[in-house]
């Protein structure tokens, strides 16, 4: 064969396989980035599944906290020992007490007043100390 011929040849195989060795590599890095795109959003939306679930979950479970709170509330609001009874005795205070020991998330349990002074508490904390401007009774009032 030809030198000339051998020289074009080699030129030749050189220019294609550097074309189709470039085509392949943007074929490679396009491929990559799809891939990385989808895998990206794919981990971000089971990511936002996640977290939605887990704040309904949550949500659903202070929902049904705060009613049973409620539910204890009315349900002391309709005592006869607290509606007719002396507010400053012992016995209201044990019974506080008592309630405070059955949920150990309550701190403090007191009975006020309609002027906002308390009556009676757990462990005599406030007793006789006016509470009509602390946030918690405002709100109780409404």
């Amino acid at each position: 064969m030809n030198p000339y011929m051998n020289k074009w040849l080699s030129s030749y195989r050189n220019r294609l396989t550097t074309i189709f060795g470039g085509m392949t590599c943007v074929a490679l890095f396009s491929l990559t980035l799809y891939i990385d795109q989808k895998s990206s959003s794919y981990i971000a939306e089971e990511y936002s599944i996640n977290l939605m679930t887990l704040a309904k979950g949550l949500s659903d479970m202070l929902g049904a906290t705060l009613t049973e709170r409620e539910r204890e509330i009315m349900l002391l609001s309709q005592r006869t020992q607290l509606i007719e009874g002396n507010l400053t005795s012992a016995e209201i205070r044990t019974e506080l007490e008592r309630i405070q020991q059955s949920y150990p998330h309550y701190a403090w349990i007191g009975i006020t007043d309609t002027e906002g002074v308390v009556q009676s508490s757990t462990l005599g904390l406030l007793e006789g100390q006016a509470v009509a401007q602390r946030p918690w009774f405002i709100h109780g009032q409404s």
